[in-house]
């Protein structure tokens, strides 16, 4: 077996012979380099975490989930049910809400901005001229995100939350509602307002 595969080798070496090189038709650079650039685009990512929020309440109950407002628990949306009626005098007691998204993040600078449908909690109904009642309970709205944090009031008419990262953060992004209390009287029936707290990235 041995001496076929040499006169195999043989015949093969005898059938091709090896092509002769032609150095004079080859082209060089000017130098020993290769240079190369390296590219790979990343689209913006700013996202709060979709895995249940830690929730600290006080007088309140806050419920991750549906919220009649075509919101789900996977696009961090909820439900908050302040309890803002002292139950011995009718008047305006603290009541609030700290919800905590870990993991956050957004990979460039952006804006935060909030926003209220009613301006306050506005009794949905009944109405009245007498003073001493209150148709649209402020309250104050909070956010943080990662070290950074903003806020302001929502009252009718005085409400702005518009908050500029100028870079990339990652962390909790926590939101937090906060009814201080009032000596002032509550209307029997619903009070309700639905705020909208966006994360937009900056190009």
């Amino acid at each position: 077996m041995k001496k076929l595969l040499l006169v195999a080798a043989g015949i093969a070496a005898i059938a091709s012979p090896a092509a002769a090189q032609d150095w004079a038709a080859q082209t060089y650079g000017n130098d020993g380099q290769a240079i190369w650039a390296l590219n790979s685009n990343v689209a913006t990512f700013c996202k709060i975490n979709a895995a249940a929020p830690t929730i600290s309440t006080n007088n309140a109950v806050a419920t991750p989930g549906p919220n009649g407002q075509g919101g789900s628990q996977v696009n961090s949306d909820g439900t908050v049910l302040l309890n803002i009626q002292e139950p011995a005098t009718n008047t305006i007691r603290n009541a609030s809400a700290f919800v905590t998204y870990a993991n956050s993040q957004c990979n460039t600078p952006f804006n935060i901005t909030a926003s209220s449908q009613n301006g306050g909690l506005k009794n949905s109904t009944n109405t009245t001229t007498d003073t001493a009642f209150v148709g649209t309970v402020a309250y104050n709205v909070g956010v943080q995100f990662g070290a950074q944090n903003t806020g302001g009031a929502v009252a009718p008419g005085a409400f702005s939350l518009n908050w500029t990262q100028q870079q990339a953060t990652a962390g909790n992004f926590r939101f937090s509602v906060d009814v201080p209390a009032q000596n002032k009287l509550l209307l029997a029936g619903t009070y309700n307002d639905v705020l909208t707290v966006t994360m937009v990235p900056v190009i």
